[in-house]
């Protein structure tokens, strides 16, 4: 049995929404009865069917995507690290890639402030003021869970 136009615009919003109520108002039955008529919609056997149809498909484009991102965030960090590890790397750079790794696995929560300074800091920077920036990480930083 094929949807009719209406069914299939009751599906794209209900989708949309989440809500049978209101898919049933957006896609034209009108008002009265509404919250019956989802219920209805809801129970018929071909909408139902659609719906898991979509879900799946949701599901799938979803798991697509997120694989592509956890790839594309493997590779950034695997390239930070590559960097930090370089025979030559400027300090600056090394820094910088560090921030970047530690913010990757939520280590700088209430740090943006301070990897600006990390970000500002002069191509050959001295070394003092390296340890300076790095006390100023201790101080601004809440300390390290103890490993116990």
């Amino acid at each position: 049995m094929a949807l009719t136009t209406k069914q299939a615009d009751f599906i794209k919003h209900y989708v949309e929404t989440g809500n049978a109520t209101e898919s049933v108002r957006r896609a034209g039955y009108g008002e009265k009865g509404a919250r019956t008529e989802g219920a209805r919609l809801l129970a018929h056997a071909v909408i139902r069917s659609e719906l898991v149809r979509l879900k799946a498909t949701t599901t799938q484009i979803v798991e697509e995507r997120l694989g592509e991102a956890v790839g594309s965030a493997a590779w950034v960090i695997e390239q930070a690290c590559s960097i930090v590890l370089e025979d030559g790397t400027q300090n600056r750079d090394r820094i910088a890639a560090l921030a970047l790794i530690a913010r990757s696995h939520a280590l700088f929560r209430d740090a943006a402030p301070v990897v600006q300074q990390v970000i500002a800091m002069p191509s050959g920077t001295g070394y003092d003021d390296i340890v300076a920036l790095r006390d100023s990480l201790r101080e601004q930083l809440p300390a390290p869970p103890d490993d116990d």
